[in-house]
């Protein structure tokens, strides 16, 4: 039942935004914007790593452990390109933990800011590089890299926001890498009718953090949307015996039930930081 009103809640929120439900199959309530965006990085990363030309079919962090570096074309014998890198422009540090949690490691995260488009009193002001995006896309594709583009909708500390949305979405499609983009604080200004087309450019997006805690003045309380469920179940399953132990915890038996509980969140975070 739980589940059930969580998911319908979610569903509300897309609904509230104009966003058609079926964009988003894997859909999450989880505790404040850090925890989505880390969500969101660890679906971007096994997408990333399901599509990789240098691992084994079906690879995932999850159950085969870290990938390694991908071979250097310039010199074979050297292994010191990353299999993933984050591409971004003044990302909340959120998405910094989202990439040491991960294991996408926070040296792989890069800015690729437009440096004609300095003035932090602009509300457009987290403009990308298109150009330099394109390149970096185009050499990881090349090589085989996988590609985190994030995005930001209301910047924490200056409230701006990224423009060009369409373009980078079709950039990364055409190049295979992961839109992510981190609405958190910005992404209900949707609601106003003059932003109304931020709803139709974070439908675009692989993953989406939205925040009830900001504007909506809610409880401290998030929301992690993405394009497939299948990547969240492959990431945060439970193991087996937890599912097991949960069954003997609803036969009434309570002297196991304080192990249940403790079982369930050890295995629950050993799985987040996979």
């Amino acid at each position: 039942m739980a589940v059930a009103v969580e998911q319908k809640a979610l569903d509300m929120v897309l609904d509230l935004l104009g966003i058609p439900v079926h964009r988003f199959q894997g859909r999450s309530v989880t505790t404040g914007a850090t925890a989505s965006n880390i969500m969101g990085l660890a679906c971007a990363r096994d997408a990333l790593l399901l599509n990789s030309p240098h691992l084994p079919e079906n690879y995932t962090i999850a159950e085969n452990g870290f990938p390694p570096s991908i071979p250097s074309p310039t010199n074979p014998g050297e292994s010191f390109i990353p299999p993933i890198k984050v591409l971004t422009v003044k990302a909340h540090g959120s998405i910094l933990k989202a990439a040491a949690v991960t294991g996408i490691g926070r040296m792989n995260v890069h800015e690729a800011a437009d440096a004609s488009s300095p003035n932090l009193q602009d509300p457009w002001s987290l403009k990308f590089d298109l150009g330099k995006l394109a390149r970096e896309l185009e050499t990881a594709k090349r090589i085989g890299q996988g590609v985190i583009v994030v995005v930001t909708l209301g910047e924490v500390n200056t409230g701006g926001f990224t423009p060009d949305i369409p373009v980078i979405a079709d950039l990364c499609k055409a190049h295979g890498a992961w839109l992510h983009i981190d609405a958190a604080f910005g992404g209900f200004a949707a609601l106003l009718p003059h932003y109304k087309y931020l709803s139709r450019e974070m439908e675009m997006a692989d993953s989406l953090t939205l925040d009830a805690h900001k504007w909506l003045n809610g409880p401290r309380l998030a929301c992690r949307f993405a394009k497939s469920s299948r990547l969240r179940d492959r990431e945060f399953k439970e193991v087996p015996g937890v599912a097991a132990v949960r069954r003997i915890a609803r036969t009434g038996q309570k002297r196991v039930y304080w192990c249940v509980i403790s079982g369930t969140f050890a295995h629950k975070r050993a799985e987040r930081h996979s």
